[in-house]
C-alpha cells in the first residue's frame, strides 16, 4: 500500500511484460485465444503454444528430451498458432526452448520463468 493515495488508485502487483505482449498476439492475430498460456500443466499432460507468424515447423527442445530437435515437434492449429500436447516428464526442474525452422532458438514468450542459457540467451523453466 501507498501511503497518501487512495486505494482505489494504487496498482495491483507488478506487470508481467513477456505475458502482455504474448496475451496481445494472440488476441490481435486471433490465434491461441481460448487457450491457456503456455506451458499448461494438466494431471498427466502439459501443453506448449506459440505464436509465430512466419514458423514452418516448430519443436519444443529441452532437458526433458535431451535437446532432440525432432522428438517433440509441434503441430500448426491455425495459420501462426503452433501447439504440442504431450505426456509430463518426471517430477523435476526442466529447461526448454522452441526450435523454429530447425535454425532459430528462442524461449517461451508465455513463460516467467527464464534462466541464462549460457550462449547470450535465455532457456524457458519448467517447474513439475
Amino acid at each position: 500500500p501507498l501511503d497518501g493515495i487512495p486505494r482505489k488508485q494504487q496498482g495491483h502487483g507488478v506487470v508481467n511484460g513477456g505475458a502482455a505482449v504474448a496475451q496481445a498476439l494472440r488476441v490481435h492475430q486471433h490465434k491461441l485465444r481460448k487457450s491457456q498460456h503456455s506451458p499448461t500443466l494438466g494431471n498427466e499432460t502439459i501443453t506448449f503454444a506459440l505464436c509465430h507468424a512466419t514458423a514452418q515447423q516448430v519443436s519444443v527442445v529441452g532437458s526433458f528430451n535431451d535437446w532432440s530437435p525432432t522428438s517433440h515437434p509441434m503441430t500448426q492449429v491455425a495459420p501462426g498458432a503452433w501447439q504440442l500436447t504431450n505426456v509430463l516428464p518426471p517430477k523435476g526442474s526442466y529447461r526448454y526452448k522452441f526450435l523454429i525452422d530447425q535454425s532459430t532458438w528462442m524461449h517461451d514468450p508465455e513463460n516467467a520463468e527464464m534462466q541464462e542459457d549460457g550462449y547470450s540467451g535465455w532457456s524457458s523453466m519448467l517447474n513439475i
